[in-house]
């Protein structure tokens, strides 16, 4: 349903390119956003979520519950 409302919203805003995470579910919705624009998703690795890695960010991963952490 969001993916529908935001595909809709966009449909008519000229884009030049669309990047995604290489992951199912956005590369997904990314398609949506970018077919009516006859554009091809770039999957990008990098995109991933990594609110949770530990290695990038080493003591600063923030827990939404409780906040920023050090």
């Amino acid at each position: 349903m969001e993916a529908q409302r935001t595909t809709a919203h966009f449909a008519r805003t000229p884009i030049d390119a669309i990047f995604s995470s290489d992951l199912r579910r956005a590369w997904e919705t990314a398609g949506h956003l970018a077919a009516p624009h006859g554009l091809a998703v770039r999957a990008e690795p990098e995109l991933r979520e990594w609110a949770n890695d530990e290695t990038l960010f080493p003591g600063r991963v923030m827990d939404p519950t409780q906040g920023a952490q050090e």
